[in-house]
């Protein structure tokens, strides 16, 4: 049974968590903002209520401001619990993808759902560029890697 006080699993936290799976060393906020695409209006309250369920862990790093001679940064880490639940999300999405066999019909259903949400557009599936195009959008909207996708110049 879902713990009704954890954050709602959205594709940006998905992104979020993501970026410190491929990277577990701690990441300040643009670094996570760049490296997700996101932007910090999206970001930071995602982190915020990533670190109230505990999935998340922040400080303000120790170097003067003067010194440094930019604003103080904070730094976010993953903990442990959040780790596990990230690796656990991610690979159930990664099996409903192989469930689904290549995964085509369920990243069209998910991308689909998606767009409708966001008011993307879809490419149709009779145009003949459409896959392509889908997949990259799949890319962008961050859940391309659970089916398999790679972005450009990504290598296995």
């Amino acid at each position: 049974m879902p713990n009704a006080d954890a954050p709602r699993v959205t594709r940006h936290l998905l992104r979020i968590l993501r970026v410190f799976l491929d990277d577990p060393a701690p990441h300040y906020g643009r670094e996570i903002m760049q490296q997700a695409g996101l932007t910090s209006g999206v970001l930071y309250p995602a982190l915020h209520r990533a670190e109230s369920a505990g999935w998340v862990t922040s400080w303000w790093e120790a170097q003067d401001p003067v010194t440094a001679g930019r604003p103080a940064r904070r730094y976010y880490a993953l903990t442990p619990a959040g780790a596990q639940f990230a690796r656990r999300e991610l690979a159930e999405l990664q099996g409903a993808a192989a469930d689904a066999g290549n995964g085509d019909e369920l990243l069209r259903d998910v991308l689909e759902a998606l767009c409708r949400r966001d008011g993307l557009p879809l490419e149709s599936a009779a145009d003949p560029g459409a896959p392509a195009r889908n997949d990259e959008l799949a890319l962008r909207l961050g859940i391309g890697r659970a089916f398999g996708l790679e972005e450009q110049g990504e290598s296995s």
